[in-house]
């Protein structure tokens, strides 16, 4: 399970649209290696503005990304694009979340299931 939530979305749909000339996003569910690896995003369609204001309530913990190109690299581009368009029309984030986040669940419903975990035999 990755913790992708619907600004990753955004900022992805952007990144591939204007970088890559494709209309693609991060699934809700993916599967790799022929369907051996399955990858989950279960609060892909979830603001990170709800996920922080949810851990603040639970007292979780924060930390920032320690990595060095953190905030320097091509999604956070998108991010700022995307923090400007807002600034113009304060509802755009919001749309762009709410389209993206329809075309997933019609695409994850559309998809067949992916195969069930193997068991190892003992």
């Amino acid at each position: 399970a990755f913790g992708h939530n619907a600004d990753d979305m955004a900022a992805t749909f952007m990144l591939n649209s204007f970088r890559n000339g494709r209309i693609q996003t991060l699934g809700i569910a993916e599967g790799f290696f022929d369907n051996s690896l399955l990858v989950i995003r279960p609060l892909l369609l979830v603001e990170k503005r709800y996920i922080r204001q949810a851990a603040r309530k639970w007292q979780l913990p924060f930390w920032q990304n320690a990595c060095p190109t953190s905030g320097k690299t091509a999604r956070s581009e998108m991010d700022a694009i995307l923090e400007d368009i807002s600034l113009k029309l304060p509802e755009a984030r919001k749309s762009l979340v709410s389209a993206l986040g329809r075309r997933e669940l019609e695409l994850a419903a559309r998809q067949r299931p992916l195969p069930a975990a193997k068991k190892e035999d003992k």
